[in-house]
């Protein structure tokens, strides 16, 4: 399997808000592909 076909999803460096509420800062995830993936929060 070659380096681009590793994963289904890759995101660097992402950051979300809500209003002024930092949510996740800088995160980044990879999801290999065929793998089942969850990501829960409070």
């Amino acid at each position: 399997m070659s380096p681009d076909d590793a994963y289904a999803v890759e995101l660097k460096g992402v950051s979300f808000k809500r209003g002024t509420r930092s949510i996740f800062n800088n995160v980044d995830i990879r999801i290999p592909r065929g793998k089942v993936t969850g990501i829960m929060g409070p």
